[in-house]
């Protein structure tokens, strides 16, 4: 790797241990119930120990994000990225990451540093052996939102496992979450879509950030955010609702994954509720 894109690496990198184990830190501490505290009755506060955590990998997060808005080919020397990087640091912001607590404050200003001060002195020579972290660049809000449009125009408006158009979804089929239960099940989209010579995408979201990825790496999952994934042209989707559903647009994604999902028709979408789904395993309205 050239330096420019091993420093690039080397940040990604730093963002995601440094908030996992910020994560890790947080689940001890509520695992020992050291993360509340008690105000008055029914009513709780964090307490320092915790202000002390979560602010830190939250606002790893927004730098990583930030970091993740470049790829090495945008810059000419690696000082460049270098300025870049740490200018990051002290600007990366998301809606998780605006605290008044002074703790909060304190440990968000210092994780800032902390990343800062390891862009200022790291070698890029000693990190040539750090693996090479799949593409994934985040979308800027401008691009996100005329992507948006275009899938919107190209499927309709979807929301909660519907779509507002019969139209826009006449080549789409929906299934409730259920019939992905096997972990396969998502290697098999994963391959499927590769093997129509799709190996980066697009990942949109109804809110936050959305990014190209490769086609590898993508989760088809919700995330918090309904989630839509689609390439240039619009000519497939997966898209991922908040309601349990999952819906594969374009008819040779539709048919491919009838092939690998064995209870593909049991589940085609009833809403969220598996309650509503013939032969679902103790349900004996089903039976009945």
């Amino acid at each position: 790797m050239d330096p420019i894109q091993v420093l690039h690496n080397a940040a990604r990198h730093y963002c995601m241990e440094q908030s996992a184990r910020w994560h890790r830190q947080y689940a001890d501490l509520a695992a020992a119930r050291g993360e509340r505290t008690a105000v008055r009755a029914g009513s709780w506060s964090f307490t320092d120990a915790a202000y002390d955590i979560f602010p830190r990998y939250q606002v790893l997060n927004a730098i990583q994000s930030d970091v993740e808005r470049f790829v090495p080919g945008d810059f000419q020397s690696a000082d460049e990225m270098r300025w870049l990087l740490i200018a990051a640091a002290e600007t990366a912001q998301n809606v998780f990451t605006k605290f008044e607590n002074p703790v909060a404050v304190r440990a968000a200003d210092d994780e800032r540093r902390r990343f800062a001060e390891f862009i200022r002195i790291v070698d890029e020579g000693q990190l040539n052996t750090l693996p090479l972290l799949p593409f994934r660049r985040i979308l800027g809000e401008i691009e996100h939102r005329k992507l948006h449009q275009a899938f919107t125009f190209r499927w309709g408006k979807w929301y909660g496992g519907s779509v507002d158009s019969a139209d826009a979804g006449a080549d789409a089929v929906t299934l409730h979450t259920a019939a992905m239960a096997n972990p396969k099940a998502y290697d098999d989209l994963r391959q499927l879509v590769a093997a129509h010579g799709i190996s980066r995408l697009f990942e949109l979201r109804e809110w936050g950030d959305g990014c190209e990825l490769d086609t590898a790496n993508a989760g088809f999952t919700y995330n918090g955010a309904e989630g839509f994934w689609t390439s240039n042209g619009m000519a497939w989707m997966v898209y991922a609702s908040h309601e349990s559903s999952i819906t594969f647009g374009g008819l040779w994604l539709a048919e491919g994954m009838r092939g690998f999902l064995p209870l593909f028709q049991r589940y085609l979408y009833r809403g969220w509720d598996l309650a509503a789904y013939p032969d679902y395993p103790n349900n004996d309205s089903a039976r009945g």
